[in-house]
């Protein structure tokens, strides 16, 4: 399937992507390779456009000579969802026009992102604290109540 931005046959590949949640991170990450058509000569350049919840990220643009395959890239991206359902998107812009370059897509997967550890720590920190306090109180308590 095409996923080309190529004038002559331009559109992305689309899935929609249903029981997210609004306002959290989702990691995306992928496989993707560049390469050329064994019947096509000159050099040419390829990248992905990935879009997801109104968000656009892009791969770095990689290119060769005649029939050169650049091998495979892995890519780690994050996107916040807006709703509960969103359209992910591959959209493949290479030079020149005319069909020559090809992007290579592989082992796709969304997995909603997990805290970064400095939100754990103040977290574990909070809850200390919380705990601190509520012993103060109760130190306080027994003390007055004699």
């Amino acid at each position: 399937m095409a996923l080309d931005g190529d004038i002559f046959a331009n559109g992305p590949l689309l899935q929609t992507i249903s029981g997210l949640t609004p306002g959290k991170k989702y990691n995306l990450k992928f496989y993707w390779a560049a390469t050329q058509f064994q019947n096509r000569v000159g050099d040419t350049t390829e990248r992905l456009d990935v879009s997801f919840g109104g968000q656009t990220r892009s791969t770095a643009t990689v290119g060769g000579p005649t029939h050169y395959f650049a091998g495979w890239f892995t890519e780690n991206m994050q996107f916040t969802a807006i709703n509960s359902s969103e359209v992910l998107s591959f959209l493949s812009i290479g030079t020149p026009d005319g069909l020559p370059p090809v992007a290579l897509l592989d082992g796709v997967s969304l997995t909603a992102a997990v805290p970064e550890p400095a939100t754990w720590a103040m977290l574990i920190a909070g809850f200390g604290l919380v705990g601190m306090a509520a012993r103060r109180r109760g130190r306080a308590s027994f003390a007055a109540s004699n």
